[in-house]
This record gives C-alpha cells, sequence and structure tokens, in this order.
C-alpha cells in the first residue's frame, strides 16, 4: 500500500520517548529498541508534522 511509514534510528532506547510522546498526545511507534515509528496518515498537515518536529528536537 501508499503510505508515509518511517523509521528513524537513534542513538538511545526509543521507549523513553515514545511514552513522552504519548503524554503529549502525539502517537509515535517503535520498531526494536532503537528505531521510533512514524505511521501519520495521508492526510496529514503541515502543522502535524511541525509539531512533531518541535517534539523531537526537545525529546532527543
Amino acid at each position: 500500500g501508499i503510505g508515509l511509514i518511517v523509521g528513524i534510528s537513534i542513538d538511545k532506547p526509543c521507549e523513553e520517548i515514545v511514552e513522552k510522546a504519548l503524554e503529549n498526545k502525539i502517537l509515535i511507534g517503535k520498531a526494536g529498541n532503537d528505531t521510533l515509528r512514524f505511521e501519520p496518515p495521508l492526510i496529514v498537515e503541515k502543522e502535524h508534522i511541525d509539531r512533531l518536529i518541535e517534539f523531537l528536537d526537545s525529546a532527543l
């Protein structure tokens, strides 16, 4: 299928980041111990991506 699924490897376990994201009403998955998984809907809007980037800047 067509979609926007992407994974980002990070240099630390991602469990804490996934939990913090959920507390901030941001849904991030994980694939393995050190990969964040993003699966936004095809109708995602720029402001949603901007919010995610701001969160990741502060969390990483």
